[in-house]
């Protein structure tokens, strides 16, 4: 590759990383402001997040979050990984449909899936009074999203292992 080339592409890449977050920092930058306005920075100050950290209703969220985050990510790894190899030990029994079907959540949009997800809770909260919307049904949802990139990825390392590995 040429310097001149190079060159170019290093300060592309720094303009880029300039433009993506240079308004973070701004962001960041503002909530230390002493006064409630991003137009001016009128001194230093906790007090935003003195008044963050002494909010419960932001806590809990919180903490929700965490146990959302974490719940979902072990349960939606370990049914993956059990899928993943479930699908490379039996790849000879033309199971090519399953992982069609294990698909459609990757190219389907995010929110579309989401929103799925949620009417399909309400829907049963409603006319059967199960999974009410709530904590447990967010792990339900997380996890259904998560699994099959889980799946997907275990099963495509598998395959290009070698197979006396596995002897």
């Amino acid at each position: 590759m040429s310097a001149t080339l190079e060159r170019s592409l290093r300060a592309f890449w720094i303009v880029l990383m300039v433009f993506l977050y240079a308004p973070l920092a701004v962001v960041v930058f503002f909530s230390f402001n002493a006064i409630n306005s991003s137009a001016r920075f009128a001194g230093f100050s906790l007090r935003w997040y003195e008044r963050l950290f002494s909010n419960e209703a932001i806590l809990s969220a919180l903490a929700n979050t965490a146990i959302l985050a974490t719940t979902s990510t072990v349960l939606g790894v370990a049914i993956g990984l059990l899928l993943g190899y479930g699908l490379y030990r039996y790849r000879h029994r033309r199971l090519a449909w399953l992982i069609w079907l294990i698909y459609l959540p990757v190219i389907m949009p995010d929110i579309v899936f989401g929103l799925s997800e949620m009417t399909f809770f309400v829907t049963l909260d409603q006319r059967f009074g199960i999974l009410s919307p709530g904590l447990v049904t967010m792990v339900i949802a997380h996890v259904t999203f998560q699994v099959p990139f889980v799946a997907l990825l275990v099963h495509a390392r598998l395959l290009s292992l070698d197979p006396q590995l596995f002897e």
